[in-house]
């Protein structure tokens, strides 16, 4: 038996890094003459004596060669019931690699033994039991029967799941194969796997056909058609129960309990499932997932911000500090210190422009819109300050004009919702399908930001379910909901339905990545067809069709909705005016999508310009109100304070009261003999008053003229 065991040894693949034996106490002898040496070179093994009992010291130990990921096991146990009992334990515990070869000796034929259900997990065993044949000849030979699995197990089938590879016979084998252990895997000879799908895009999609069929599509889908093709099996789909999809572990009473797909998986209901499943600690301790089929974020789907008003053109290209800085400069410090340089002794009748205040404010004005001066100052103190003061009105007026510009070309937007602090100080709700992804935002996220960790803090307690995923979409296109997913996901319905009826976008992805998934296929716990599937997966993606898969899902899926887009449509009317509010937000569908395509020509509408048009208006207003002010008040106010400018021009000594007497005399005029009459009174004032009289006789005639024009404006006013 030794040798048989030596020579058998022979016959595991290369690539072994080391051998596991276990063994009871009736072949320790065996065990001192087995030769795990070939071609000199010796590989490494580790013992493990077997009682029936698993104790912490024989745990520990078969644990080790377990780490060490050793792939080959070979059972010396008398009782075919150890060898069950030890296979079932590695199974469960996972002490024991059931992907590895294994290579089983047990003391007699139990058919008990070879039906039962552990075999379906291990493809690479083959196990003998020696029989003791006396033959005529003087010695005894022991002969037996190599046995293997027949592999894959049929279920329901009457047929026995062994069968013979080879013979033991005079010390040498019958067949004498090159290899005992060949991938089983590669052709599943037409089995049926029982395939659980969660509808959950761009993964998997289920539609109804033309012919009223239920169908399903997504790239999973197109994985699992491309892997029963190449791996030769067949597969029964199951929906999984939309209450509770994906399922989970939740603890109830202080005890774990298992629901949705994950306790199907764990029953070993079903061969594997389909549908964007996270890779999941929890989980893990259940199952057993592929390699990643796509490594996404989770994140937020927000509704696109909106376009700011136009008429908000007028003041958003400069902030509110720069807005202060400018009015300050512009109408305070400038007219102020051009009124303070014009009241020095040697400009005071240079400068008559800055005499006043008002004066000073409106030249200050009329400069920060480059108008010339009529006067041009001859002395360098205002000179060099005009000159400087021009030259930083250039700059600003230019920065104003280009940032106009660039608002009426593409409008500016609301400020976006990029990070979890903005998440939090806005007003939206926020919320997600189902407990497994409220478990994965609350309790999985760990933040080194102080920032962000308290942003997420306060999201989780206000955090919110809703039923459907259908019903999150329709909360975030109404712009009160921000929906927690995985970015996979929210790409997709971006790219497909994120589409109004005039053609822009509705919703965007939040850009920070909150938490980094796996996202891959789920199979049972210790599935025998999980290495050769991830083979397969992992050259789908070097070769690129899991790329050419999804662009071609998304394509067919953005036609769909779209056709049921203008399907809805009832009127032509409608359409059209759809189409003519398609071309003026055209400019903004490309800001908001970040779009690089070339942009059309824009034609400016009424629409971009709201700000000078609402300015015209309101200035329009101002000058109606101030016109009716003016016309209903009392118009000797505005005769009394021509005669109120004069008394202040009067020399010392003077009096008033010849001025006040002529003047009330003029405003009764009507004819120029009555003025004359009037000139010849002002004559008779002494010569000393000659002053007092040119200014009244200047002061007359303008009342005169300023009384004429009043008839012909307002000729009912007496």
């Amino acid at each position: 038996m030794s040798k048989f065991l030596s020579y058998s040894i022979q016959k595991f693949d290369d690539g072994i890094s080391c051998h596991t034996i276990i063994w009871d106490y009736e072949l320790s002898c065996v065990v001192d003459y087995m030769n795990f040496c070939n071609d000199e070179v010796c590989i490494p093994k580790y013992l493990h004596q077997f009682d029936g009992n698993f104790s912490e010291d024989f745990t520990k130990s078969i644990k080790v060669s377990y780490k060490q990921q050793c792939q080959s096991y070979i059972f010396l146990l008398s009782k075919s019931t150890d060898v069950i009992q030890l296979l079932h334990y590695g199974d469960e515990f996972r002490t024991i690699d059931t992907h590895a070869r294994f290579l089983i000796w047990y003391g007699q034929e139990d058919k008990v033994f070879e039906a039962d259900d552990i075999w379906r997990k291990l493809p690479n065993v083959v196990f003998f039991h020696t029989k003791l044949n006396r033959r005529p000849s003087r010695r005894k030979t022991i002969s037996f029967k190599v046995l293997s699995v027949k592999w894959p197990i049929m279920p329901n089938s009457t047929e026995s799941a062994t069968g013979i590879m080879d013979f033991w016979r005079n010390g040498r084998l019958a067949k004498d194969e090159d290899s005992w252990f060949r991938d089983k895997t590669n052709n599943l000879r037409n089995l049926t796997l029982k395939c659980l799908t969660v509808e959950h895009p761009p993964s998997i999609i289920k539609y109804r056909s033309l012919d009223g069929y239920i169908e399903y599509a997504g790239t999973e889908m197109e994985v699992l058609k491309e892997l029963a093709i190449i791996m030769n099996f067949n597969f029964d789909i199951l929906d999984a129960d939309p209450m509770t999809k994906w399922g989970g572990v939740s603890i109830e009473n202080g005890s774990e309990f298992l629901y949705g797909a994950v306790a199907r998986l764990a029953n070993d209901e079903v061969d594997m499932a389909l549908g964007s499943f996270i890779v999941l600690t929890k989980n893990l301790e259940y199952l057993d997932m592929s390699i990643p089929l796509d490594v996404a974020c989770t994140s937020f789907l927000v509704a696109n911000p909106l376009p700011r008003p136009r008429f908000l053109a007028l003041i958003l290209p400069f902030q509110l500090s720069l807005w202060i800085l400018v009015v300050t400069i512009c109408l305070i410090f400038a007219p102020l210190a051009f009124y303070l340089l014009a009241k020095l002794p040697l400009h005071a009748m240079e400068y008559r422009m800055f005499a006043t205040k008002w004066n000073s404010i409106i030249t200050s004005i009329s400069i920060m819109s480059q108008v010339a001066l009529h006067v041009w100052p001859k002395f360098w103190p205002i000179r060099l300050l005009i000159g400087w003061y021009w030259i930083f009105c250039l700059l600003i007026t230019l920065a104003y004009r280009c940032a106009m510009v660039s608002f009426l070309t593409i409008p500016l937007f609301e400020p976006t919702i990029d990070n979890l602090k903005d998440l939090a100080n806005s007003k939206f709700r926020v919320g997600g399908w189902g407990p497994g992804l409220k478990n994965l935002f609350t309790q999985e996220i760990k933040s080194d930001d102080a920032n962000d960790d308290k942003a997420r803090q306060y999201l989780s307690g206000i955090y919110e379910l809703v039923p459907d995923y259908d019903t999150g979409l329709n909360l975030v296109a109404e712009r009160k909901f921000a929906m927690y997913e995985n970015v996979r996901y929210l790409k997709f319905m971006l790219r497909t339905r994120n589409v109004s009826k005039i053609g822009s976008p509705t919703m965007r992805v939040m850009k920070q990545c909150i938490l980094p998934v796996h996202i891959g296929i789920a199979y049972q716990w210790n599935s025998p067809i999980a290495p050769k599937i991830n083979t397969h997966i992992r050259r789908f993606q070097e070769s690129g069709l899991m790329r050419k898969w999804s662009q071609r899902l998304i394509a067919k899926t953005k036609k769909y909705f779209q056709d049921k887009l203008e399907a809805s449509s009832t009127t032509d009317d409608e359409q059209n005016e759809d189409d003519s509010e398609s071309e003026e937000s055209e400019a903004e569908v490309a800001a908001a999508s970040g779009s690089t395509k070339e942009r059309k020509q824009r034609v400016l509408s009424m629409r971009d310009l709201q700000g000078p048009i609402y300015l015209i208006i309101f200035g329009i207003s101002i000058s109606i109100i101030a016109f009716l002010v003016e016309l209903f008040t009392n118009r000797s106010k505005v005769k009394r304070k021509l005669l109120t400018q004069i008394p202040s021009r009067f020399p010392r000594g003077t009096s008033f009261d010849v001025f006040t007497k002529i003047s009330e005399k003029a405003l009764k005029v009507k004819t120029d003999r009555e003025l004359k009459a009037i000139l010849r009174e002002m004559g008779k004032l002494p010569k000393r008053k000659d002053k007092l009289k040119r200014l009244v006789k200047r002061k007359v005639r303008e009342i005169r003229n300023f009384h004429r024009k009043d008839e012909m404006i307002f000729p009912y006013i007496e």
